[in-house]
């Protein structure tokens, strides 16, 4: 058994549910500003903090069936696995415009979440990771809504203007930069390929 698995009871399956692990990791800039004990505290179930997403009951509910487990520090700046942590999160995302930004902005310090969750199924557990990770409340050029609030990320998140694909990549570098900075800051990471979790933790040198 790999270190990182060691953190984790084996997956137990039952006749109504399977316990499976997941990881969130805080973003660095959210880190800056002392938001992962925020995060923290919200998938211990501290219900002070989850009244602010009061209608997002199935966030709630996911929580519940939530076990967080001990929360691991990193500086990605000073790990030689910074640059592998963002190819295994975003490698699909290499021929973007947007992601010479990741690799300059995810530098500093993190925090890893791990948890053990309950679920019924497979498809129940993405849908349960979207749950956590959620959305934040945007609007498109005409004010109209494209995503409502929910998630950590609707709790923690401010609203913001999108754009089309084909009016974002007209604009220069620098409105650009600023355009999908809010898409890229957006708070934490939510683990939801398959084994990339484990992987994740096997690259921070998780000890047992």
């Amino acid at each position: 058994m790999s270190n990182a698995q060691s953190l984790f009871p084996e997956t137990n399956e039952a006749q109504d549910h399977v316990r499976t692990m997941g990881l969130v990791m805080v973003k660095p800039h959210a880190v800056q500003q002392g938001l992962d004990h925020i995060v923290e505290a919200m998938l211990r179930g501290d219900s002070r903090l989850l009244q602010a997403s009061l209608a997002d009951q199935a966030l709630r509910q996911t929580i519940e069936r939530t076990e967080l487990l001990n929360p691991i520090a990193r500086d990605l700046s000073e790990t030689r696995s910074g640059q592998k942590l963002i190819d295994l999160f975003y490698g699909d995302k290499t021929d973007r415009r947007y992601f010479p930004l990741i690799a300059e902005w995810y530098t500093g310090k993190v925090l890893f979440l791990p948890f053990l969750l309950d679920t019924l199924s497979q498809e129940q557990l993405t849908v349960d990771l979207d749950t956590l990770k959620g959305t934040t409340q945007t609007f498109d050029s005409s004010g109209l809504e494209v995503d409502a609030s929910l998630g950590i990320r609707g709790i923690l998140g401010s609203p913001y203007s999108v754009y089309k694909t084909d009016e974002i990549e007209r604009m220069s570098d620098s409105a650009y930069r600023t355009a999908v900075e809010p898409m890229i800051q957006n708070f934490v990471h939510v683990c939801d390929k398959p084994g990339e979790a484990v992987a994740a933790l096997e690259l921070i040198g998780c000890a047992n």
